[in-house]
């Protein structure tokens, strides 16, 4: 808030420069306390001749319980916040 401050009181000629963007990590980086990386190659070959979700696979891996389908339409947060949804 600092920086948009002294931008906007001397037209921009001051400015905070923004920080550098981090890109997300890599599967092996993420899950490299919980899989092993050669571990995560045969997932994903797996999935690739299955057909299946690489998501499903890890997170069934890891210990995630599956995430059953109610039968119910899904919809996105911001429709839910259409609908009167907080």
């Amino acid at each position: 808030m600092l920086g948009m401050g002294l931008a906007g009181l001397t037209s921009g000629k001051l400015h905070a420069k923004p920080r550098a963007k981090r890109s997300p990590p890599s599967l092996e980086e993420y899950f490299k306390h919980k899989i092993p990386a050669d571990e995560i190659a045969h997932i994903r070959e797996q999935v690739a001749k299955s057909g299946g979700s690489l998501h499903d696979a890890l997170m069934d891996r890891v210990g995630w319980p599956p995430i059953a389908f109610d039968g119910k339409l899904s919809f996105s947060h911001q429709d839910a916040l259409l609908l009167g949804g907080k």
